[in-house]
């Protein structure tokens, strides 16, 4: 259908959309650890983030791998977290919810989907084989 809305007719197209949220968890992993490396460093919050954001960089990671499995309830967790810390940054800075955090939010929205999607296929698959 587009790259913002995956239109999902199977187990293939269910997995594919989920890529874009297992590849943003990562990339959000790796910039938070980058910055919270880099706080630990010179002593001093960066961009907000002290040592604790390593927690939230492990988080992610997770988010990824276990979206990348499939996983309903991490794809929901991964959203549920990434629009939370949104909502906090927006709450505590003075800038606004920019395009990249909506792209961000279509994608884990576009994972949810495709987990979901991709055990009722898989289950479908199932039924069929052995019936």
């Amino acid at each position: 259908m587009s790259w913002y809305w995956k239109e999902i007719t199977d187990t293939e197209t269910a997995s594919d959309a989920t890529k874009a949220a297992v590849g943003i968890s990562y990339f959000v992993a790796a910039v938070t650890g980058l910055v919270a490396t880099l706080s630990v460093v010179y002593h001093k919050p960066i961009l907000g983030l002290d040592a604790w954001s390593f927690l939230d960089a492990i988080l992610f990671v997770v988010i990824a791998w276990r979206i990348g499995k499939m996983s309903r309830i991490w794809s929901v967790i991964g959203i549920l977290l990434y629009v939370v810390e949104a909502l906090f940054s927006l709450a505590t800075k003075a800038g606004g919810i920019g395009v990249l955090t909506i792209v961000f939010i279509v994608a884990y929205i576009n994972a949810i989907r495709g987990t979901f999607a991709y055990h009722r296929y898989a289950r479908q698959s199932e039924q069929t084989a052995a019936g």
